[in-house]
């Protein structure tokens, strides 16, 4: 398996996770997994780093050269987001084997 296939689905679930967060903030649909609580204001933090992960990985094979920047973007918004700590091991086992991506 190619290894752009596998950092674009570790940067697309580590995104879904971001939308899990802004649709508890927004109360779209019940998130059970999610036991912290969201604020609406950072829920829309969620959202961004949800939209600049996908962005990233739609740039991955549309435009190379943007997709680190891109990339190092969302994941400083998503290092950012406070109060989900308890997630983080989720989210760095994700960040850990992406990161080197962003050095290279």
């Amino acid at each position: 398996m190619p290894i752009r296939v596998v950092v674009l689905a570790l940067i697309a679930i580590h995104a879904i996770i971001h939308l899990m967060g802004f649709a508890k903030a927004s109360e779209l649909v019940p998130c059970a997994q999610l036991k912290i609580f969201i604020s609406r204001p950072m829920g829309l933090v969620w959202l961004a780093a949800c939209a600049l992960l996908l962005a990233a990985v739609v740039l991955l094979f549309a435009a190379p050269r943007w997709f680190w920047w891109v990339g190092l973007v969302g994941l400083v918004v998503s290092r950012s987001i406070r109060g989900a700590w308890h997630l983080i091991g989720l989210g760095l086992i994700g960040t850990r084997s992406v990161t080197p991506w962003f050095v290279v």
